[in-house]
């Protein structure tokens, strides 16, 4: 033994004050001994991804925590979790399937969050845009109940399981390549850099854009390991931290490291990409290394719960305990950077809100002269034109305020993050400052989305009319037709067809609950969309008015599912058809498929408005070169 000490204290090489005291601490500790051995199972191979893990070990932070650690690759045959409750190791990091295990009465604890945000992203084909066009397709996820984040991505997008073919995932992105699959589950930091450097042409769906934003690349252990050994896990803990910090601040030496000792897979630029990759989803500029927080794994528990992965009772019940009671200190430095930039997205935040309140006063006083030249009568076809560009304006602002509203959101709920922090402060005096700042930015924040809502329903006080004029609808179509019709060419016919009461289609029965200027402004444009599909070679437009009974789809504009019966005006033509990859962008406001200065990308995101103010949805059919079929589904309303 004093040889030992002998060796620490004396000897030109030694750890100075850090080691010595660590040292003493182990030997004198309960719990841990000097060169107590533990394994740690990874998730994969070798890789930046680990990191930390390999800096605590080379760098001695795990030996001056009195311990020796066997780091073991992770394998296909077998998960981290299964390693750690099987006995074979003591440690282990896995993603988010170590709270869902944890809520299935696995006796798991959670030590460190690694990834603030999980890089778990879903690759798809490129003409996937959303988790709804999965309906339908081929997609390689993690067998059993892997890769909860993704499937949580699809149930807020409202595609369930049964709705796409899930085939267990081969851990090969060469599947992808050769499109034996739509999507494949991946990394961001890793199978990425794959695609990009073969140049493969894909699109990548992320959940926390979905509302799922999960940890990631968990370090848990068991509890019988913290009840057991609480001082041992705590110091491999700690040690672990330190090994992030260092690796995070000396990349280009981790990266030799694992490509001379640990020979890893990946060559250098891969692991350069990786590291680059990683560091926004560590956040460790913002928060400390390795942060966990009760609020956040209370909404991981939800998403499990909404997607009926595990009880609500049961996942409120295990959920206590997941998180050891290790003291965690905050730096007055990182908690004044929190504060710091806190206010100065506030500040950002409020001077755009500021932009966005002048553009809706200027944009009421147009809408003003709107009213004014529809109560004038003047030519109805100039009115269409100028209620497309203030229409397309209005839900245009509509869309930036909702992004600035969910913007006060996320701080919201850093703040939130803040004041959990915050509660863990011994000094007096820097908690009253932190209790005081959150408080400030917690009540104008909430102000500010107060202002937000306000200019939200002005958005919309257009769409609400005092008065609403209704015509029977086949009225209103001729009146259309009447006015329209001179602008045709002689190589463009028109057909009126009502199929409820046979050739008497002035006493049709069919009329559509809507403001007569508004109807009228959706007839002219679908029209005029049609004649200009047809300006080359000539054609058809057929306009028919029916009833529809037992509908069972969903909108091609909103999204939204629609059942029942309803009354159908189409509007179709024999002209260019439309691709089917710009189906869903036409009633885009400024998306037009027409050339250069021959549409403004206006009309069909109106019609689209209208029809959804006036309760309605809308159909799409077209075949490219033959035909386009517009249909508008409005809700049976008794008008006597």
């Amino acid at each position: 033994m004093m040889k030992i000490l002998q060796t620490i204290f004396f000897t030109p090489n030694f750890r100075k004050t850090r080691l010595s005291m660590c040292f003493l601490a182990a030997l004198f500790s309960g719990n841990v001994i000097a060169n107590d051995t533990v394994h740690l199972q990874l998730r994969w191979l070798h890789q930046f991804q680990f990191a930390g893990y390999y800096a605590a070990l080379e760098k001695g932070y795990y030996e001056d925590a009195g311990l020796n650690v066997v780091i073991h690759e992770g394998f296909t045959k077998s998960t981290p979790i299964e390693a750690v409750l099987l006995g074979h190791a003591e440690y282990g990091v896995d993603n988010s399937e170590v709270l869902h295990q944890r809520l299935n009465a696995s006796p798991l604890v959670a030590l460190a969050a690694i990834f603030q945000h999980s890089p778990s992203v879903l690759v798809v084909r490129e003409n996937i845009k959303s988790p709804r066009d999965l309906i339908g397709k081929k997609v390689m996820l993690m067998a059993s109940d892997g890769d909860d984040d993704i499937l949580g991505m699809m149930s807020n997008a409202g595609v369930s399981k049964k709705q796409v073919e899930i085939v267990p995932i081969s851990f090969n992105i060469q599947d992808f390549i050769d499109e034996k699959v739509d999507g494949y589950a991946a990394y961001s930091t890793d199978e990425i850099y794959t695609l990009r450097k073969k140049n493969i042409k894909f699109n990548v769906l992320e959940p926390r854009i979905y509302g799922v934003d999960f940890y990631s690349d968990i370090l848990f252990t068991t509890e019988n390991e913290i009840s057991k050994h609480p001082d041992r896990a705590r110091a491999f803990r700690q040690a672990s931290i330190d090994g992030w910090n260092y690796a995070m601040q000396h990349p280009e030496e981790i990266i030799e490291l694992l490509i001379s000792k640990y020979h890893s897979k990946k060559n250098r630029d891969e692991l350069l990409f990786e590291a680059h990759t990683m560091r926004p989803l560590l956040m460790s500029d913002l928060v400390e290394m390795g942060n966990m927080n009760s609020t956040r794994w209370k909404r991981m528990s939800d998403v499990f719960v909404e997607n009926k992965l595990v009880s609500l009772r049961e996942a409120n019940k295990r959920l206590v305990g997941f998180m050891p009671s290790f003291d965690v200190t905050m730096d007055k430095t990182m908690l004044q950077r929190y504060v710091t930039t806190g206010v100065f997205i506030f500040i950002l935040i409020i001077f755009v809100l500021v932009i966005l309140l002048v553009a809706f006063l200027g944009m009421r006083r147009e809408n003003r002269k709107r009213r004014e030249i529809e109560k004038s009568n003047k030519l109805l076809y100039q009115q269409v034109n100028h209620m497309q560009k203030l229409e397309s304006i209005g839900r245009l602002t509509s869309g930036i305020a909702h992004d600035f509203n969910n913007i006060l959101a996320c701080m919201l709920g850093f703040n939130e993050m803040n004041k959990f922090m915050g509660e863990d402060i011994t000094d007096e005096s820097l908690r009253e400052i932190m209790e005081n700042n959150t408080h400030q930015i917690d009540v104008a924040g909430r102000r500010a989305a107060e202002l937000i809502d306000k200019m939200l329903i002005y958005c919309r006080q257009d769409t609400k009319k005092e008065e609403m004029i209704v015509k029977p609808t086949l009225d209103v179509i001729n009146e259309v037709l009447g006015m329209l019709r001179p602008a045709l060419t002689n190589r463009i016919q028109i057909e009126l067809v009502c199929e409820c009461l046979g050739e008497a289609v002035h006493n049709c029965c069919e009329n559509i609950y809507i403001d007569a200027i508004d109807l009228h402004q959706i007839v002219t444009n679908l029209v005029v969309n049609a004649r200009d599909a047809m300006e080359e070679r000539g054609g058809k437009i057929t306009i028919a008015l029916k009833t529809m009974t037992d509908v069972d789809t969903y909108c091609i504009a909103c999204a939204a599912i629609i059942k029942g019966d309803f009354i159908e005006l189409s509007v179709m033509d024999n002209g260019s058809g439309i691709e089917p990859q710009m189906i869903t962008r036409i009633f885009d406001p400024f998306f037009s498929t027409k050339e250069v200065g021959k549409g403004t990308g206006l009309g069909l995101s109106t019609v689209s408005g209208m029809v959804h103010t006036s309760a309605g949805h809308i159909l799409v059919n077209s075949e490219l070169g033959q035909y386009t079929e517009i249909k508008l589904l409005f809700p049976i309303v008794n008008l006597s």
